[in-house]
C-alpha cells in the first residue's frame, strides 16, 4: 500500500479538531480562586464571545453548574446535570466532564445536547435492554453472542445497519456480526448491500482514532453532512482544546467524506473490550436513511450491551482456553519426554517409557498449531521439535534472533513474547532466507520465553487464502487538497476510496492469525516445561551445593585426620626407634638385666596403646563416612531395647575405655522407661550408633563432682515423625558453641579431662544417621539447668517406597534391602 495515506491519518490531530458537531453547545470552563469563566465556546453557543456563564446559561442552570464544578473533583469521573436551560431559554441535556482540556487544573467540558426521545419512555429503553443482555448471556458460540448482540443495539438505537467489527493483529478488521433493518437499502445501488465477512485496512482506523477509544468508549455522529461549528478560544491563548472525551468532538473531514462514500448519513461506534481490557473490536452503527440523534441514555444503553458483550466474550475465550489447556496437559508428556534433563552430576537421564503415538498429534491440536518446538539453553539439552518445525540450527539462529529482539525486562515487566502471522518479513534477509529453504518453513510464530533461558515456540505454516475486503485497500492519494496535519507537515490530503464494493485478494506468506486463547495455551505449555526445568536447575544447584559442601567437608576431614593421626604415628616411631636402641645395647653373651627387660616391655605396651589409639580413630572415621549409607528401613525397632543394647556397649568398652565406663556406670542412674514401647521402622544398627554416641558423650563429659545421671524418653509416632530425647546432668557445654556441636572435628575446651579424647566426630556420626532418616537432632540445656540435652526426629518410611526399594531390579541395595 502507499505510505502516504497511513502516514497523514497517524498525524491527523483528531482529538483536538478546533471544531464540534454543529446539533449541540459546548464550553470549557475554568475554575480558579471561586470565580468560573468560560475559557472557550463553541461558535453556536451565543453570548458573543463573554467569558462569564452567565452569558450561556440562565440563572438556575448557573447555580447548578457552579455547585458541580464545587463539589466534583478535579480529574473525576464525568457527572451528568439532566435537563438545564440556555440564557435563551432552549432546553438542553447537559454533562460535566472535569479533567484537564488544556493543560490547566480546574477546567472541565460542559456539553449541551438536544433531548432526545428516550428521555420521555425509560421503561421502553430498559425491557429492550434487558432483552439484550438476557439474549447475549444465553449465546455458547463467540460469533452468536455477536449477532445477538447487533441484533439489540439495533433495537435500542434505532441504527438501519448494526456490524460487530473484530480488529485483527494486524490492525485490519473484519466484520463478523450484522443486523440490519428490513427497510434500511443503500442508495446507491453500487454499495454492498451487506457486509458481513468483508474486511477492512488498518488505515480505515487509524492508531490514533483507535486511541481515543480509551477516553470515550462511544462516538456519535448524528448528520455527517452538517457543517461544524468553530470552537472559539475566548482566553486569549493558543493551546488547542483537547476534545477527546467530548461526544461534541468535531469530526475529521477525511471520515466525513468515508462516510458519504458508503451512502451513511448518521454513525455510532462503540468500543468492544477484550478479557485484558485492550480493544477487541467496534460497533459501527450505520443509518442510511438521514440524520438520527440519539441521546446520553440510548447511549449508555448501547454501552452497556457492549460491555455484556465483551464480557460473554471473555467468558467464552477463557472457557474455550481452559479445554485446550486440559488437553494440552494429558498430551505434554510426548514434549517432557523429549528433554532428557541431566541428573544433578550432568549426566544425561536415560529416556522414559515412550509417549502414546497419538500424544504428538494431540499436543497440536490443543495448541492450534503445525509444530512446537521447545529450546531450553541449558548446556546439554538439545531442542525438542513437534510436527512441522524446523531444524536445530535455523531453531538456534531464530532463539538468538529472539533474544536480541526481546531483552529480558525489568522485575514487574511483562514476559519476553512474540506473536505474528507474518514472521517472514520481519526477520533479517539472511535468516528469512534461511528459514524459506527449509520444508516446514513457518509464517506464524508465538514465542514464549522459557524460564531461565530459551524459548517455546509455536508455528504455523502459510495458510494460502482468498481475503474479501470491502473496496480496494490501496487507497488513492488526493495531493490537491491541504492536510488538517498543516500546511507545514509535508503529508498530503486524505481521500479515502470511493468504492465499497467486494474486491478479493490473494494472501500469502501469512499464517492464521494467533488469538488470546492460543496464548493461553502457550503460556500453559510454557508452565508444564517451566516447572520441570526449575526442578531440574534447583537438583543441579542443590548438587553443586553438596558437592561444594561435601569439597570443603573433605579437605577439612583430610586436615583434621592428619593432624590427629600424626600424634599417635609419632608415638610409634619414637617409641619404635627407643626400643631398637635399647635391643641394640642388649649384651649377646648374657641375659638382659631385668630393669632393661621392664624398660622394653613398658615401651613396646606404649606402642600397642598409640597403635590401638590409631586404629580407634580410623575406625571413628570409618564410622563417618558410612553414617547414614545403606539403612535398612524394613522392620520396626523398639527403642528402649536398642538404647539397652548401646548401653551394654558402654559397659564394655564401646567408645570409651572399659575402665572408664566402669568407674562412671558403677555409681550412674540410667533411665530408659520413658523410651516406653515406641518403635519406628529404621536401621536398628545405626539409631544402636546413635544412642551409643549420646551416651558415651554423657560418660566423658560427666561433672565429676556428682553421680552422673540420664534419661532418655520417646514420643509414640505423630504424622509418622518418631521424638526422641536424651538429657544428662553432665558439664553440658557453652551455648555459644550450639550451631557448631554436629560439625566433624568439633572439640571444644571442657573442665572434663576425658572430654578431650577422640577425634570429635560422635554427634557428627549422630546428625548424618539421623539425618538418613529424614529427622534432626538439636541440642539444648534440659529444664534442670545443668548438663546437656539432645533432642532428635525419627520419620517413618512410606510405604510404598520400602516396596519399591525392595522390589529394586537392578540387585543395587537400597533403603528397602535387608542390612
Amino acid at each position: 500500500m502507499p505510505e502516504a495515506p497511513l502516514t497523514a491519518c497517524d498525524v491527523e490531530p483528531i482529538h483536538s479538531p478546533g471544531l464540534i458537531q454543529p446539533h449541540g453547545v459546548l464550553l470549557v470552563l475554568h475554575q480558579a480562586g471561586g470565580a468560573l469563566r468560560v475559557i472557550a465556546a463553541s461558535e453556536n453557543a451565543g453570548g458573543e464571545h463573554a467569558t462569564h456563564p452567565a452569558a450561556y446559561l440562565d440563572p438556575e442552570a448557573r447555580q447548578q453548574l457552579e455547585r458541580a464544578m464545587a463539589l466534583q473533583p478535579h480529574g473525576a469521573g464525568d457527572l451528568p446535570l439532566g435537563l438545564l436551560r440556555d440564557a435563551r431559554g432552549a432546553l438542553w441535556d447537559a454533562t460535566l466532564r472535569p479533567g484537564a482540556c488544556t493543560g490547566a487544573s480546574g477546567e472541565a467540558l460542559l456539553e449541551l445536547e438536544p433531548v432526545g426521545p428516550a428521555a420521555a419512555e425509560p421503561r421502553g429503553l430498559l425491557e429492550r435492554l434487558n432483552r439484550g443482555l438476557a439474549a447475549i448471556q444465553r449465546q455458547t458460540g463467540s460469533s452468536a453472542a455477536c449477532q445477538a448482540a447487533v441484533a439489540a443495539i439495533g433495537q435500542v438505537s434505532g441504527f438501519d445497519r448494526v456490524m460487530a467489527y473484530r480488529l485483527l493483529g494486524d490492525g485490519s478488521g473484519e466484520v463478523v456480526a450484522e443486523a440490519l433493518h428490513p427497510d434500511s437499502v443503500p442508495a446507491d445501488p453500487a454499495l454492498p448491500a451487506s457486509y458481513l465477512g468483508l474486511r477492512f485496512p488498518a488505515s480505515d482506523i487509524p492508531a490514533p482514532a483507535r486511541g481515543l477509544y480509551n477516553s470515550a468508549a462511544v462516538r456519535l455522529i448524528p448528520d455527517a453532512r452538517a457543517q461544524p461549528s468553530r470552537l472559539l478560544n475566548l482566553a486569549g491563548g493558543d493551546a488547542p482544546v483537547d476534545l477527546s472525551r467530548a461526544v461534541l468532538r468535531g469530526v475529521a473531514p477525511v471520515h466525513l467524506t468515508y462516510l458519504a462514500n458508503m451512502g451513511v448519513f448518521a454513525s455510532m461506534s462503540i468500543a468492544i473490550r477484550d478479557g485484558k481490557g485492550g480493544l477487541w473490536g467496534l460497533f459501527a452503527c450505520h443509518h442510511l436513511q438521514g440524520p438520527l440523534h440519539v441521546g446520553p441514555e440510548i447511549r449508555l444503553a448501547a454501552e452497556i450491551l457492549a460491555r455484556a458483550l465483551s464480557w460473554r466474550l471473555a467468558e467464552l475465550e477463557a472457557g474455550l482456553a481452559e479445554r485446550r489447556t486440559a488437553r494440552l496437559r494429558a498430551a505434554s508428556g510426548v514434549l517432557l519426554a523429549g528433554i532428557r534433563l541431566p541428573d544433578a552430576a550432568g549426566r544425561p537421564q536415560p529416556p522414559g517409557p515412550p509417549p502414546d503415538a497419538d500424544s504428538p498429534a494431540l499436543l497440536l491440536a490443543a495448541c492450534e498449531a503445525d509444530g512446537v518446538a521447545a529450546c531450553p539453553r541449558i548446556p546439554g539439552l538439545e531442542p525438542v521439535r513437534i510436527g512441522a518445525a524446523p531444524p536445530d540450527a535455523i531453531l538456534e539462529l531464530l532463539c538468538a534472533w529472539l533474544d536480541e529482539r526481546e531483552a529480558p525486562g525489568e522485575l514487574g515487566a511483562p514476559e519476553p513474547s512474540l506473536q505474528t502471522n507474518a514472521l517472514p518479513g520481519l526477520l533479517p534477509p539472511d535468516l528469512a532466507s534461511a528459514l524459506a529453504a527449509d520444508d516446514a518453513a513457518p509464517c506464524g510464530l508465538l514465542a514464549i520465553r522459557l524460564p531461565g533461558a530459551g524459548w517455546l515456540l509455536l508455528l504455523r505454516r502459510e495458510l494460502a487464502r482468498v481475503v474479501t475486503w470491502a473496496g480496494n485497500p490501496e487507497k488513492p492519494v488526493d495531493t490537491g487538497r491541504r492536510s488538517a496535519a498543516g500546511p507545514d507537515s509535508g503529508l498530503p490530503a486524505l481521500s479515502p476510496r470511493a468504492s465499497f464494493a467486494a474486491w478479493s485478494q490473494a494472501v500469502r506468506g501469512q499464517s492464521a492469525h494467533w488469538s488470546e486463547a492460543d496464548r493461553a495455551v502457550a503460556l500453559a505449555l510454557r508452565d508444564v516445561l517451566g516447572e520441570a526445568l526449575l526442578a531440574r536447575a534447583a537438583g543441579i544447584a542443590r548438587g553443586n551445593q553438596e558437592l561444594r559442601r561435601r569439597s570443603e567437608e573433605t579437605r577439612f576431614f583430610a586436615d583434621a585426620a592428619a593432624h590427629d593421626l600424626r600424634e599417635p604415628l609419632w608415638q610409634i616411631q619414637v617409641l619404635s626407634e627407643a626400643i631398637g636402641e635399647g635391643l641394640e645395647d642388649l649384651p649377646a653373651d648374657r641375659p638382659a638385666a631385668p630393669a632393661t627387660v621392664a624398660d622394653l616391655r613398658q615401651l613396646t605396651q606404649s606402642v600397642v596403646r598409640s597403635a590401638a589409639r590409631m586404629q580407634d580413630m580410623v575406625g571413628e572415621l570409618s564410622r563417618l563416612a558410612v553414617a547414614g549409607h545403606q539403612a535398612d528401613r524394613s522392620h520396626p525397632v523398639p527403642l528402649r531395647d536398642v538404647a539397652g543394647e548401646a548401653l551394654e556397649d558402654i559397659r564394655r568398652g564401646v567408645s570409651v575405655s572399659p575402665e572408664l565406663a566402669h568407674a562412671v556406670l558403677a555409681e550412674s542412674r540410667i533411665d530408659l522407661d520413658g523410651l516406653g514401647a515406641v518403635s519406628v521402622r529404621a536401621d536398628r544398627a545405626q539409631v544402636r550408633r546413635v544412642f551409643q554416641n549420646l551416651f558415651s558423650n554423657a560418660v566423658k563429659y560427666r561433672d565429676p563432682e556428682r553421680p552422673l545421671q540420664v534419661v532418655a524418653e520417646a514420643r509414640p509416632a505423630v504424622g509418622g515423625i518418631v521424638q526422641v530425647q536424651v538429657a544428662d546432668n553432665g558439664v553440658g557445654f557453652d551455648p555459644a558453641h550450639a550451631p557448631h556441636l554436629f560439625e566433624p572435628f568439633r572439640r571444644f575446651p571442657n573442665r572434663s579431662a576425658a572430654a578431650t579424647q577422640g577425634l570429635g566426630l560422635g554427634l557428627a556420626i549422630c546428625q548424618r544417621i539421623v539425618s538418613a532418616h529424614g529427622g534432626a537432632i538439636a541440642a539444648g540445656v534440659p529444664p534442670s539447668g545443668t548438663g546437656a540435652c539432645f533432642s532428635f526426629t525419627l520419620v517413618e518410611p512410606d510405604p510404598g517406597k520400602l516396596e519399591e526399594a525392595a522390589g529394586a531390579p537392578d540387585g543395587t541395595r537400597t533403603a528397602g534391602d535387608p542390612a
